[in-house]
């Protein structure tokens, strides 16, 4: 969600500001941020992940 909202805001508000694309940003953060919070819960209780 709030990488959706960021979208929006980008697309009403620096649309004209700007000429490049953002998806990069969205792909470092999207996926980035969330393996750094995976990485750092595994690291503190590997027993929690798993199958």
């Amino acid at each position: 969600m709030l990488l959706e909202g960021f979208h929006i805001y980008l697309l009403l508000v620096v649309v004209f500001a700007s000429r490049r694309s953002h998806s990069e940003k969205y792909y470092i953060f999207g996926y980035g941020f969330p393996m750094i919070v995976v990485a750092i819960t595994a690291t503190a209780r590997p027993m929690y992940y798993g199958t």
